[in-house]
Formats: C-alpha cells, structure tokens, sequence
C-alpha cells in the first residue's frame, strides 16, 4: 500500500514539474516572439536613421557648395563694387557693408563645414549600430526555435521518467514479495528428513 501511495506521488511531482517546465518553456517563447519583432522594427528604425543621417551630411556638403558658390558671388560684387567706388562714395559705404557680409558668410561656412564633418564622423557609428541590430531579431527566432524544441522535448522525458516510476514500483513491490516470502518459508517448520 505505501508503495502504491509512493508511486502515486511521484507520478504527481513528475506531472507538476512537466507542466511548470512546459508553462515555463512556453512563457519565454512568447516573450522571445515579441522580443524578435520589436528588434525587427528597431533594426528598421536604425536603418532608417542611418540613411537619413548619410542625407543630412549630403544635405550639409549641399549647403556648404552653396555658401562657397554665393561666397564667390559676393567676391565678384565687390570687385564692381571697388571699380564703381572710385567714382563715389556712397558706393564706398555698400563695399564696407558687402565686406561685413562677406564675413558673416565665411563664419556660416566654417560652422556649416564643422557640422559636416561632426555628421560624417557619426554616419559609421550609426551604420555599425544599424547592422548589430539588423542581427538580433534572427539570434532571437533562434533562440525561441531552440526554447520551442525543448519543450516538445519533454514529453518523452515525462513519458520515460514515469515508466522509471513504474518500473521502481514494481522493483520494490517485488522485493517487498521475495522478502515476505522469504519470511513466510523461514517461519514454516521444516520436515525433518529421514
């Protein structure tokens, strides 16, 4: 009887702990699931600034050929302008306000060219980010396949341990008949031989 009640309790633990294992198993697939796709929409987050930051550098080099064309512009101007200046004065006053302008611009420039190169120096940092995530939703998949496979893994393990049970029970229960029997043979008087 008690071996009877023994079997049957570990029949119970073995049961609980496949379904704890399994509910367990289960619970990380899904948060990896979730985990996979919010890394997908991350990685195309980070694609998406990494070519928008390969834009704005582009867009900044734009601004400085810009500032470099209207600098030239602005030299031309004031050579007509020297040459008209000769003749007045009023016109001495729009070269000295044409020169100040000219300033402002080379100190546009120089700013613009600085931010250029700030941008450039991160457009590999980003594109490097960009590709490490562009990874992680496959190492994911892969780990939630190799989670997947571990829970299916445990119905044979359950099914064996069980029989490993079963098979104790019976171990036990024949020992326990040997023993008993053994007792049995040993109480019973012998006939004396003649």
């Amino acid at each position: 009887m008690v071996l009877v009640a023994t079997a049957g309790v570990a029949e119970l633990l073995i049961g609980r702990a496949l379904d704890a294992s399994r509910n367990g198993l289960s619970q990380t697939e899904t948060t990896l699931t979730e985990a996979s796709t919010l890394a997908a929409s991350t990685a195309a987050v980070a694609d998406r600034i990494a070519q928008l930051g390969t834009g704005v550098a582009d867009g900044i080099g734009g601004s400085a050929a810009a500032l470099d064309a209207t600098q030239a512009l602005a030299g031309s101007v004031n050579q007509l302008i020297e040459v008209l200046a000769a003749v007045s004065s009023k016109v001495r006053n729009v070269s000295v306000d044409l020169a100040a302008a000219q300033q402002q611009l080379r100190d546009v420039q120089a700013r613009v060219s600085a931010s250029e190169t700030q941008v450039r120096a991160t457009l590999p940092q980003l594109q490097q980010s960009a590709a490490s995530l562009r990874d992680l939703p496959q190492q994911l998949t892969d780990a939630r396949t190799s989670v997947a496979s571990s829970r299916a893994e445990l119905g044979p393990i359950g099914r064996l341990a069980r029989v490993v049970v079963a098979l104790i029970g019976l171990a036990l229960a024949g020992l326990v008949l040997v023993t008993s029997e053994s007792a049995v043979l040993r109480s019973t008087p012998r006939r004396e031989q003649r």
